[in-house]
């Protein structure tokens, strides 16, 4: 689910407080997690990364297959 976006004038898109606040804690909780336990913040990271990669090559397979 994505969090509500406003648009402002000219079409500029502005955070709220709230999505500020959750942005930071959870940088926070991952920077904490990636310096007091390395190996398993890297393999946490390499995961969600890996995730991220092989999402968007399907999304790019797909549509070029579309085409």
């Amino acid at each position: 689910m994505a969090p509500e976006v406003k648009v402002v004038n000219g079409g500029v898109k502005c955070m709220n407080v709230w999505d500020l606040l959750k942005a930071t804690v959870v940088c926070g909780l991952l920077a904490f997690l990636c310096f007091s336990f390395p190996v398993l913040g890297q393999a946490l990271i390499i995961g969600v990364l890996s995730l991220l990669w092989l999402g968007y090559a399907r999304k790019t397979i797909l549509t070029l297959w579309r085409k």
